[in-house]
């Protein structure tokens, strides 16, 4: 009896449609460890954040990153999101990025930037995220860098997720990264 209830359970939850599926969510902070598989093996910390201007597709973010090779990144952006199914939105930003090098005779720079992406909540505690970003910067691979960004987050409760992202450097062999982290949603 007990495994009917479970098999006829299973069935019409398989069923129904996912009609409350929650929307990608654009305000946050998240904490994450990165480790940057480059000649030096490089690694460091990067706090994030991002706020969505109500239900208009707007908003801004930042990302402040400290490298254990002396080398500073803020990025400030802003960017829309257009949802193009449910819980999954295509989405672009511009951003302005200034690199502080900290070893002696580094050169401090400002470059700007280009995001375009798509994330998707594939199930309610499931989103994948893939992205493209470009930088035009004279200190990031002399003149500009892009890189292409693979991630999941697993929302195990709707505030809080736990990140894991792979980043491909398209100019550089030996530049990937792989990033671990925690995100609270807002």
């Amino acid at each position: 009896m007990k495994k009917q209830l479970l098999v006829s359970a299973t069935a019409l939850a398989l069923m129904m449609p996912y009609t409350a599926m929650a929307d990608v969510n654009y305000s946050f902070v998240e904490l994450d460890y990165f480790m940057l598989d480059d000649e030096a093996d490089t690694d460091g910390i990067r706090l994030k954040g991002s706020l969505g201007f109500g239900d208009t597709g707007v908003f801004g973010f930042t990302e402040i990153t400290n490298q254990d090779n002396d080398v500073n990144i803020v990025t400030l952006g802003g960017g829309y999101a257009h949802t193009v199914a449910d819980g999954t939105d295509v989405f672009g930003g511009l951003t302005v990025d200034y690199i502080e090098h900290d070893v002696t005779g580094g050169e401090d720079e400002t470059g700007f930037g280009v995001r375009l992406g798509v994330r998707s909540l594939v199930i309610p505690e499931l989103e994948l995220k893939g992205e493209l970003i470009h930088v035009e910067n004279d200190f990031l691979m002399d003149g500009d860098a892009t890189a292409f960004d693979l991630g999941v987050q697993y929302l195990p409760i709707p505030e809080v997720g736990l990140i894991a992202e792979y980043r491909v450097q398209a100019d550089s062999d030996d530049a990937d990264s792989i990033l671990l982290g925690a995100r609270y949603n807002f």
